[in-house]
């Protein structure tokens, strides 16, 4: 991870190429990052060579200028190389273990190497080394090193190249931003579920661009898209400009489109050169599993804390204030086991529904006062509307047990006896009546003491 210095705007001159090549092949490039030119002589630039771990230095002041945005190049006398050096000096004669030092009226603005130390041969290892290997400055590297004790470790700013490799010199670019510059995103990660060729519901990030210099690109993962509208289009990938995130925080949606069952993850990639962000998606594509398996024969459900898809046609809709909060499915077909219930209560006012809708949905299976239900719902497509009423199944009283009603649990009843309302304490709170056959029902002690 780079640090604040590598990010920061340049400010003064740096190291940008170091060349130890065969024979006098030697050559420092100076690097002018900052908006004006700078005057060497003026300023009382020197180049210091600490040779084999010494803490005395040979010197060289540095005269002349560099432009902005230009180099500086100091060499051998008898260095070959494929660009005419800026300044010669007998100075620049080092080798893979010898300290390199640029300082300003005294002060260290950068360092290869690190004073007082013999490392042996080198620094570094493999191109990455200080002997017989050409190092250019990484281009996010934008002010220098100004500890000349501190380890040094070429391969954390520095790009390495074979031995007597030119063809940088004389060239050099940066991508500096200021402080505090770059990109973010929010959540870390997001979690889809629903069903085969079935898109899910869309889940929103968000991502901060900060003092941005290029345009985010947005790649998804395969079986994900994304968009910049709720409603879509989604595709696999998006570019946005910079000014997008100057008012703030640009919310993205990202959705699943899984194509058979099972489980997929990827990642989001978020670049915007040089900063990089992702967002890490998991989706879970599952299969329809019929209400009446949901249901079984049993008082409570064996999936109860499962997450499953099921689907049916809305026989009431319950959706409304002070109403049940949700709405009863029933499969058209079933099972033709007479012992389980085609119907389920769906408890949800998040998707609107109408009765005469046929719907695939996904979601939690539970149990609330004795009564199987879904919940939690994470995705709901209507698949037609206008479908006819189902047909309600004859059911008479008394039940032959407690237990009876159970295989109707959800489903469109009916009664074709004669039945009497005898309880209405429930009816304001909750829509509910209390039935019975053989005429009113009468407290016993009304007629016994």
């Amino acid at each position: 991870m780079f640090n604040t210095r590598l990010l920061a705007q340049p400010t003064d001159i740096f190291i940008s190429e170091y060349v130890e090549g065969s024979s006098f092949n030697k050559a420092i490039e100076l690097y002018n990052g900052t908006n004006a030119a700078i005057n060497l002589s003026t300023g009382q630039y020197v180049i210091e060579v600490y040779f084999n771990g010494s803490t005395s230095s040979t010197s060289l002041a540095i005269t002349g200028s560099i432009p902005s945005g230009s180099v500086f190049i100091v060499a051998h006398p008898s260095a070959t190389l494929s660009v005419a050096p800026t300044m010669t000096s007998t100075v620049i004669n080092f080798n893979g273990n010898d300290a390199v030092v640029l300082k300003k009226a005294g002060n260290v603005l950068d360092v290869i190497g690190q004073v007082g130390f013999n490392p042996g041969t080198q620094w570094g290892s493999n191109d990455t080394s200080t002997l017989d290997r050409s190092l250019r400055r990484k281009i996010l590297v934008c002010q220098g090193d100004i500890t000349t004790s501190n380890p040094f470790f070429p391969s954390l700013e520095w790009d390495g190249f074979p031995i007597n490799t030119f063809n940088g010199l004389g060239t050099h670019t940066t991508q500096c931003v200021a402080p505090g510059s770059g990109i973010s995103v929010a959540p870390s990660a997001l979690s889809f579920t629903t069903l085969a060729n079935e898109p899910s519901t869309p889940l929103v990030f968000a991502i901060t661009g900060t003092s941005l210099v290029s345009a985010v690109n947005i790649n998804a993962p395969a079986f994900f898209e994304i968009s910049l509208l709720v409603a879509g289009p989604f595709s696999a990938s998006l570019s946005i400009p910079t000014q997008s995130f100057s008012a703030g925080p640009l919310n993205i949606f990202a959705r699943y489109i899984p194509t058979t069952m099972g489980n997929n993850s990827g990642t989001v990639q978020i670049n915007s050169s040089p900063f990089t962000a992702t967002l890490a998606l998991t989706g879970v594509c599952i299969g329809i599993t019929p209400i009446a398996v949901i249901q079984g024969s049993n008082a409570a459900s064996s999936y109860t804390g499962q997450l499953l898809a099921t689907e049916g046609i809305v026989t009431a809709d319950y959706q409304g204030t002070n109403e049940l909060g949700g709405f009863f499915i029933q499969d058209p077909i079933g099972d033709n086991n007479p012992l389980t219930s085609e119907g389920i209560f769906v408890f949800n006012t998040s998707y609107s529904v109408n009765v005469g809708d046929k719907v695939q949905l996904s979601g939690l299976v539970d149990e609330f006062f004795g009564k199987t239900q879904i919940k939690s719902l994470s995705s709901l497509t209507v698949q037609s509307t206008g479908n006819s009423a189902l047909s309600p199944v004859t059911v008479l009283l008394p039940f032959a047990s407690a237990t009876e009603a159970e295989k109707w649990e959800g489903m469109r009843v009916q009664f074709t006896q004669t039945l009497t309302v005898t309880e209405v304490f429930t009816l304001g709170r909750y829509g509910e009546v209390s039935l019975s056959i053989n005429g009113r029902l009468f407290t016993p002690t009304n007629f016994v003491d």
